[in-house]
Parts: structure tokens; C-alpha cells; sequence
């Protein structure tokens, strides 16, 4: 973890947020169902007006949630937020992109984008976002189950298993080819997903035994995404053939 200024005053690795994400004490099930939403968006971007109206809330509900959400990490690792240029304090920089760069729409309504990292690590607790649709400037919602309280399962990852998994197929994605380090340099190095070939969700909760190289493949964050972008997800093989027949 890094401490810097700035827009990255408090700096937050995937694994951090893995670690973070999993701790019910610090985020609720409406702070995941937000971020879920906003991971499902274009470019994982959305207004504070957007959530209220899929959510059914005023947007300072949303910007309370947010501010909340952030003053508990930042809590967690003793730290003070970000004072503003002329006063108060920022908080909503925690999870989302922004500081001295402020992008708004034709209503001047402020976007909020998620961090990087952050959505590295939805991506890989998370096996498929919610699915939403906007029609005519309105948002509609599809949600099935509880009528007000929703909870989410996370699948234990074993980080020996992704090791492995890296040190005998490497980092270049097996599907396109896609390598992190030689487009992004020393930043990108050792930067990729693991997928597994059989879902997780498909054991019902129970452990089982994996094996790094047989149910195992590194995928970037694209592939990984269209992979898991229905259910039952694609294969491999299935996805490889996308790209083939695009060009």
C-alpha cells in the first residue's frame, strides 16, 4: 500500500480491496449493491442523480453512502482524509477517480468513476454485475430476490492457486494475447486475472480441490469480462472464436 497526495491520498491495490470488500464492517450490502451498479455502466461511471434513481433515493442519499463508506477505510487504516483547496474535507475520492479533473455532464451533473483497482477486485469477487437498462434518459432497475435486503456471495480465492497458475502459463492473456507489461511497462508487470474454467458458484458453496494448471488461466480484465457476461459464462474457446470471426 501506498501513501501519497493528491488524487491518490490514500492508494489501494486489488488485494487491498479484496480484503476490504470482504469485511462486513466496513462495507454493507448497500455499499457492494452501489458499486455493483456503477461497475455495470459504461466506462464503470455514474452520477450521484443516476444511483438515486435506480435505487429510489434522493442523490444525497448516494453522496452519504459514499461519504460514509470512505471515513470507515479510512478509519481502518488510521488515516485523515484529504482536506479540500479551501476547506472541509474530501471523502468520495476513496473509491472513485477525481481530484483536481472534474468531468460532468451536459447537466452538470459530476461522474463518478471507480477506481481502477477497485474494479479489478469486483471483477474478481464478483462473477456477473447486475444488469441494468436506461431508456429515454430514464434508468430502470432488474433486480430478482429479497424485496429490500440482498446479499452477495463471495467465493474463496486461494492466492497460491493464482501463483501457481501464473508461473506455469505466465501473464499474457490466453485468449488475445494481451500482455500488461509490454503496453503499460514495469506497472503492468505480473498484472493479469485468473479465471476458472469450472465457476466457482457452480460447487454450491462447497470447497473443492483446484488445480492450477488444468482449471486454471490467466485472462486480462476484457476477455475476463465478456467471459462472465452471461450465464451460464463462455469458454475460453467460445470467446477466442469472438475475436477470430471480429476481424
Amino acid at each position: 500500500m501506498d501513501y501519497s497526495w493528491g488524487n491518490d491520498w490514500l492508494k489501494l491495490y486489488k488485494n487491498d480491496w479484496i480484503k476490504l470488500l470482504k469485511s462486513p464492517d466496513i462495507f454493507y450490502p448497500e455499499d457492494i449493491e452501489m458499486l455493483l451498479y456503477v461497475l455495470a455502466c459504461p466506462e464503470h461511471r455514474s452520477t450521484a442523480s443516476e444511483m438515486g434513481e435506480v435505487f429510489n433515493v434522493h442523490h444525497n442519499k448516494i453522496s452519504s453512502i459514499i461519504r460514509l463508506l470512505s471515513k470507515r477505510i479510512l478509519n481502518h487504516y488510521d488515516r485523515t482524509p484529504q482536506p479540500r483547496k479551501y476547506k472541509g474535507y474530501r471523502y468520495w475520492n476513496i473509491c472513485f477517480t477525481g481530484d483536481e479533473i472534474y468531468e460532468y455532464d451536459s447537466k452538470n451533473h459530476f461522474w463518478f468513476i471507480i477506481r481502477s483497482e477497485l474494479v479489478l477486485a469486483l471483477l474478481d469477487l464478483y462473477d456477473t454485475p447486475p444488469k441494468y437498462k436506461r431508456q429515454n434518459n430514464k434508468i430502470d432497475a432488474y433486480r430478482e430476490g429479497a424485496i429490500s435486503n440482498k446479499t452477495y456471495n463471495v467465493y474463496e480465492r486461494n492466492q497460491q492457486a493464482r501463483d501457481e497458475c501464473i508461473s506455469y502459463h505466465g501473464t499474457t492473456c490466453s485468449i488475445c494475447g494481451f500482455d500488461f507489461k509490454e503496453i503499460y511497462g514495469d506497472v503492468g508487470e505480473g498484472k493479469i486475472h485468473v479465471h476458472h474454467l469450472i465457476p466457482l458458484h457452480t460447487g454450491e458453496g462447497q470447497e473443492r480441490v483446484v488445480s492450477p494448471i488444468e482449471d486454471l488461466r490467466p485472462v486480462c480484465a476484457n476477455c475476463h469480462f465478456i467471459i462472465h457476461s452471461k450465464l451460464p459464462a463462455y469458454t475460453i474457446e467460445e470467446v477466442k472464436q469472438m475475436i477470430l470471426y471480429s476481424k
